[in-house]
């Protein structure tokens, strides 16, 4: 989101950093590893990341000693520059970094989510398709739609990203097959013959449908064509 301006600002290109994150002279960590996968923190001061550090502090507290330095340090009142600019600063967030280390992978990644929403600090499970599949607020929410296959069998789709009550988004048709639109793209659009097209499935150019795709792709468009003359008489 912010990769556009660096070339103009700082003379480079933005790359990536795997789990940490740099800015300035600094870098520190984002991602830790936990007992189940991975979670991702804003290790920042001020009063929303300094919140955060002294929170994960105090609970990892309760299973392992915290050096002095750390409990005693004013994390709401560390600014981000001093984390960047000041080395001592800076030691102290490394310090802390080691010790989330070995706190994280004590915990499954739900119970760190689930008691950081209570106690408002910032951490985000990094999810997989499994876990985004079953998470409860899409649950919630019926993002996922279940969409007919070519098969006839049924798969769930992600849905409708908002629920607009005016103007509801809907999602209703599946993905095309390989191949399913080649009359359409080729043939219409590009004016490729069919004996071309021919040519280029037998030397694996361009892929050659299925049967059963060119049928419903065939279906598709008659239906569409249908469609928009309706709609043009009622226009």
């Amino acid at each position: 989101m912010n990769a556009t301006g660096f070339p103009l600002l700082e003379g480079r290109n933005l790359q990536r950093s795997g789990p940490y994150m740099h800015m300035g002279p600094a870098r520190w960590r984002l991602i830790f590893q936990v007992k189940d996968g991975h979670v991702c923190i804003m290790l920042t001061g001020g009063a929303l990341g300094g919140t955060t550090i002294r929170g994960f502090l105090n609970w990892a507290g309760e299973h392992m000693e915290i050096p002095a330095e750390l409990t005693a340090t004013e994390w709401e009142k560390l600014e981000l520059s001093d984390l960047i600019f000041n080395e001592e600063k800076r030691k102290l967030l490394d310090t802390a970094t080691e010790i989330f280390s070995r706190f994280f992978i004590l915990h499954p990644k739900k119970e760190l989510y689930e008691r950081s929403l209570n106690e408002r600090l910032m951490l985000a499970p990094v999810s997989t398709i499994a876990d985004i599949r079953e998470d409860i607020q899409l649950d919630a929410r019926e993002y996922f739609t279940p969409v007919q296959e070519m098969d006839g069998t049924s798969l769930h789709y992600p849905g409708a990203w908002a629920q607009l009550s005016k103007t509801p988004l809907n999602v209703n048709r599946r993905a095309p097959s390989v191949g399913e639109y080649n009359d359409v793209v080729y043939r219409d659009k590009l004016g490729i013959s069919q004996v071309e097209m021919d040519k280029l499935a037998s030397a694996s150019i361009i892929p050659r449908p299925h049967p059963a795709s060119v049928k419903t792709a065939t279906m598709f468009l008659e239906s569409f064509w249908v469609w928009v003359k309706l709609k043009s008489k009622a226009w």
